[in-house]
């Protein structure tokens, strides 16, 4: 786990689940893209910018509401603002799988421009699988609750994925 200030987290089954060094380092990759990219502050951010737009929205309906003088609207305007922010929840859910997605992405740079294989990063992340699965009987998808992309997409993406450089900023 990474933390905002920099610190990296790891427990002890995760570092007695890698076979090598290779792999602790493609996950260590991996935490240090989170603090690199600034995911935690930018998560935050991100998490403030949708809650004043929902203040906003319903201090707007609240307003409205009164103005009608009908207590009907006043409830409605609350039930909207609620529903608002169990949204605002899920939404938030998305922005982090997107940020988990970004770091597995530097985290291949990392590699490649080591010239090292994504190898030991696919087999981090299919211990996890297989860690999971046994533990649940299935590996499960990615849901609205989820703060991470399913493990079976990941690995599908460093699989599949084509890692462009450009010597260049487009």
């Amino acid at each position: 786990m990474a933390i905002a200030g920099g610190n990296l987290y790891f427990t002890t089954g995760l570092i007695a689940m890698t076979e090598n060094d290779n792999e602790l380092e493609a996950i260590v990759a991996h935490e240090i893209a989170h603090v690199e990219r600034r995911h935690s502050l930018r998560g935050y951010k991100e998490y403030l910018r949708k809650q004043k737009i929902l203040a906003v929205l319903g201090t707007g309906l609240a307003l409205l509401a009164i103005a009608a003088e009908s207590e009907n609207a006043l409830a409605g305007a609350a039930v909207l603002t609620t529903a608002g922010a169990f949204a605002l929840e899920f939404s938030q859910k998305g922005y982090e799988r997107d940020l988990e997605q970004e770091a597995d992405m530097f985290a291949q740079v990392y590699l490649a421009r080591k010239n090292e294989p994504i190898t030991p990063m696919l087999a981090a992340l299919d211990k996890f699988a297989t860690y999971t699965g046994t533990r649940l009987g299935f590996v499960p998808e990615a849901n609205a609750f989820s703060s991470h992309p399913d493990l079976m997409s990941r690995i599908s993406q460093l699989k599949l994925g084509n890692l462009h450089d450009f010597n260049e900023p487009i």
